[in-house]
């Protein structure tokens, strides 16, 4: 499936002036489509008809970061996965001299596999176009938008000569009718991280004016004491809100390098023990000997030698060079889509078991029992890996076109992170040998499902059969019922 967007310039202006917006329409539209990135809106084509712009985008199925935001301020460990991959997508935009000027949740896609990608770059522009004192021709379908009292906090502005954006998500400059460039994303992205960890923005107004001054005075509010904000993700997003540009970090990726959990991660378990040591000592609590003995904490990491060996260096390179190599005329693209989509899953995938760590050893939300559920979880999620992997390195032209859905079978890694459903499942096998009989019987179901997405469906009704008899062998319920399904489809 795709998704078509069309693009109008704007009305009430001279022939030529709406021909030069057409052309410029254009050059963006291009400029983005050559954009490839696991966490940008691909779009596929772009042409002109009836003096009309069109885009041939990729869809999406799913919701927007706008109703997840919504749902209420969360805490940072279940925030940054996503944020971090629109940050990365943003990144790559500006990489490839695009702004997008009016980021924001509504314009971040969640899809159905937990995949994150920014979309609706239709205020975004090619810096260094010699018209880039301009405001982008794209606009909304429907009437032409206004700087007046009545414009709301989500309205979305793009009035020539006038401030462009959403007011709510909107940098200093863009108020001030200035030229927005990857600084005002930095801006917006930390509007909508704030917002994200707070359940409120971090500009006090009720109308697009108030918000203007506020925004233009720096008034900066503090975040709720419930926020799950650290002083290090406090500092980052203070600066990245800066009033003038060049007060914020030289690009996105330096922003998100200083947002990085596992930066924050370690400094806050040592202070975390370090404090309780120091305050046993000074309140004449310390009933051991002569120097306290903290217990060393747990360092969460998310390098996991299970990924590794399913997905490194060596291996992405050839599976890059075989697809590539296939004899169909999308198989370069193809071929970096599908290797970016699998180095973005395998990001998620790290996070993923940062959090899993930190909500027992860091926040103590959460059980060593549940934790050892999420971990297994995690672990079948890398052998599904393993099995979507094997697939593509044996890829025929037909696979190939089958690639992304594969990619995206890898099932959501929040799945791994609902603690009602981990719960309901029940506590996994004590005895690790059983264990290992579970994880074998549920990689052979994977292997159908994997073989039956791939369109090899004779492998795939075998490779049901075979599951389905172990897991009857095995007397495993779960296995049992999940190989019959497969086989099945």
């Amino acid at each position: 499936k795709v998704a078509i967007k069309i693009l109008r310039p704007k009305t009430g202006r001279s022939e030529d002036a709406r021909e030069a917006a057409a052309a410029r329409l254009q050059r963006e539209a291009k400029a983005m489509a050559k954009l490839t990135h696991p966490n940008v809106v691909t779009i596929h084509d772009v042409g002109v008809h009836e003096g009309q712009v069109w885009l041939a985008m990729e869809f999406v199925a799913g919701g927007t970061l706008r109703e997840w935001v919504d749902a209420g301020p969360r805490p940072f460990a279940e925030v940054w996965p996503r944020f971090r991959s629109a940050g990365l997508g943003l990144a790559a935009a500006h990489q490839a001299g695009l702004v997008h000027r009016d980021f924001k949740p509504a314009n971040v896609l969640v899809g159905s596999d937990g995949r994150v990608q920014v979309t609706d770059f239709g205020l975004a522009r090619l810096e260094g176009d010699e018209d880039a004192s301009e405001p982008s021709a794209i606009r909304e379908l429907g009437p032409a938008a206004r700087v007046t009292s009545s414009i709301t906090l989500s309205s979305r502005v793009t009035q020539t000569g006038a401030f462009v954006g959403t007011p709510a998500y909107m940098a200093p400059e863009q108020f001030a009718g200035g030229l927005a460039d990857a600084r005002s994303d930095q801006f917006a992205f930390a509007v909508t991280l704030w917002e994200a960890l707070c359940g409120e923005r971090p500009f006090v107004a009720d109308s697009a004016h108030a918000l203007m001054f506020a925004v233009l005075q720096a008034k900066l509010r503090e975040p709720p004491r419930t926020a799950d904000m650290s002083r290090s993700v406090r500092a980052a997003l203070g600066r990245a809100l800066a009033r003038e540009p060049k007060d914020r970090f030289e690009s996105m990726t330096e922003l998100l390098a200083a947002l990085e959990p596992k930066q924050r991660s370690r400094g806050l378990v040592l202070g975390v023990f370090a404090t309780l040591a120091l305050g046993l000592v000074a309140g004449g609590l310390w009933l051991g000997g002569d120097e306290p003995q903290v217990a060393a904490p747990t360092e969460c990491r998310g390098d996991d030698p299970a990924l590794a060996a399913q997905w490194n260096g060596e291996r992405r390179k050839a599976l890059k060079t075989q697809l590539a190599g296939l004899d169909a005329p999308y198989a370069k693209d193809s071929a970096e889509r599908t290797v970016a989509a699998l180095d973005d899953w395998a990001e998620r995938y790290r996070l993923a078991r940062v959090a899993a760590c930190e909500d027992t050893h860091l926040r103590g939300i959460q059980s060593e029992q549940l934790l050892d559920q999420r971990t297994l979880c995690l672990d079948r999620r890398v052998r599904r890996m393993g099995e979507v992997l094997t697939v593509l390195e044996a890829a025929d032209v037909d696979t190939l076109g089958r690639a992304n859905t594969l990619v995206d079978s890898l099932d959501d890694l929040d799945d791994c992170a609902n603690r009602e459903a981990l719960t309901r499942a029940g506590a996994p096998p004590e005895d690790p040998a059983r264990r290992k009989v579970v994880a074998d019987l549920e990689a052979a179901v994977d292997r159908a499902q994997t073989l039956r997405l791939a369109g090899r469906y004779e492998q795939a009704v075998a490779a049901a059969r075979e599951a389905m008899a172990s897991a009857d062998e095995q007397d495993h319920g779960p296995t049992r019922i999940s190989s019959r399904y497969e086989l099945g489809r």
